[in-house]
């Protein structure tokens, strides 16, 4: 799915980041405190709904991680486990 194919929302600029790392480890913190590592992510916005919804881990699979479904709107930081790095922060501003 090209970003052309769907009308970028609120999360844009975290699907980017996301889809530019497929096969990196790369740790999404979310705002209830939990965390995933995505190795991959399939996205789509439904129609009404300001962010994403992201699909991880998905395609393809990888034997013993988990399949994992979030809103982009869940996701607070996104870090490089290698380097601890923060690649996205979601702006204090956006809910």
């Amino acid at each position: 799915m090209t970003s052309e194919a769907i009308s970028p929302g609120r999360g844009a600029t975290l699907v980017k980041l996301l889809l530019e790392r497929t096969g990196i480890p790369t740790t999404l913190h979310l705002e209830d405190g939990a965390h995933i590592v995505a190795h991959n992510c399939a996205w789509g916005r439904d129609f009404g709904n300001d962010w994403e919804h992201l699909s991880l881990n998905v395609s393809p699979e990888i034997e013993g991680v988990a399949f994992e479904v979030v809103s982009g709107g869940e996701v607070a930081e996104i870090i490089d486990p290698a380097s601890g790095e923060v690649l996205y922060r979601r702006p204090n501003d956006v809910k």
